[in-house]
């Protein structure tokens, strides 16, 4: 053998073995690649899902605007503002927004804003940018002076209160009253007999806070519907024969020698005559008997906080636990 063919003979099996090691690496790469690629993969998948599970839940959509009732108008915008904000980690830029937005649009809404719409990108500024148009299309230019016509026309009628209260109060709201001027109009706006129930009540009981003054409205629908559930149908007042009165003039009188109370109070009767009510009258648990009794005790209760029901210091006798009017039970 030639020394040229030694040399051979001894390369072959050298590169053979070089071969198979680089078989054998190339495999170890395309291996600890497939791994790696898998590793990425799961990272992705655990960090999408962890911010899923990290943004807020999810806020009701609301009902999409479509012009046709430009008086639905105010409630969408409340709807979409709470939706925009209850859920602001849904998106990241205000493109994302404003494409929410417009999704929430149809008929003769989107076609307002449609032409700031170019292949697929919006092109207003902002979300305000697109609500000021629907205002300026759809909006009321004064909605208090609105609000204030409206609710003019307004009275229970013949609806359970459950039906006008919240449609008045709704109303109400948008009015820009104060609570006088509140509770003055849902005065002459409820049935009847509401306004029956409310002449027995003096001027120091009655509310002057526009939400105490409904909590007092419904305690009296309440009165009302225990004694004739379907009182509203009727026009006249359960009790047509009662008057509505205002608080008696009172006067101070002295100090009596039995020992009577020094703010004794008077008031006079139909025919003239004076009737007293004092402390004595109050510790023997007497009730009046005339119409003047009772104007004068309604007179000494006003004056010393006293409920003019049971004489308790610490209520007045619109929300007296014994008081008829509360129990279902009519009045004395």
């Amino acid at each position: 053998m030639t020394t040229q063919g030694a040399e051979l003979a001894e390369l072959k099996p050298r590169l053979g073995d070089a071969l198979s090691s680089n078989y054998e690496q190339n495999n170890a790469i395309l291996s600890l690649t497939a791994e790696r690629d898998a590793y990425k993969a799961t990272i992705t998948s655990l960090t999408a899902a962890g911010a899923s599970a990290n943004r807020t839940p999810e806020h009701p959509d609301p009902t999409p605007f479509s012009g046709e009732d430009p008086t639905l108008l105010p409630i969408f915008l409340e709807k979409l503002e709470l939706k925009l904000r209850m859920n602001h980690d849904w998106w990241d830029t205000e493109q994302q927004r404003m494409g929410y937005v417009v999704t929430c649009l149809t008929s003769k809404a989107y076609d307002q804003i449609a032409y700031g719409i170019v292949k697929g990108a919006i092109t207003f500024v902002d979300v305000d940018a697109i609500l000021d148009i629907l205002k300026s299309a759809y909006g009321d230019t004064d909605s208090a002076v609105t609000a204030q016509n409206r609710i003019f026309d307004m009275k229970q009628g013949h609806k359970p209160m459950s039906t006008f209260l919240p449609e008045w109060h709704a109303v109400a709201n948008r009015t820009g009253w104060d609570n006088a001027a509140k509770i003055s109009h849902l005065r002459r706006a409820v049935h009847p007999d509401i306004l029956h129930r409310l002449s027995f009540r003096s001027t120091s009981e009655i509310p002057v806070d526009i939400v105490t003054y409904i909590d007092l409205i419904r305690q009296l629908d309440k009165d009302c519907r225990l004694s004739n559930p379907d009182y509203y149908k009727s026009k006249k007042p359960a009790n047509p024969t009662h008057v509505l009165h205002f608080p008696a003039t009172t006067a101070q009188l002295p100090t009596t020698s039995d020992g009577g109370d020094a703010m004794d109070l008077s008031a006079s009767s139909s025919l003239g005559t004076a009737t007293t009510w004092g402390k004595k009258d109050v510790e023997s648990g007497r009730r009046p008997k005339t119409e003047a009794e009772r104007e004068a005790r309604k007179a000494y209760c006003n004056l010393h906080k006293l409920c003019n029901w049971c004489n308790s210091p610490d209520h007045q006798s619109y929300v007296c636990p014994t008081a008829p009017w509360n129990t279902g039970k009519g009045k004395d």
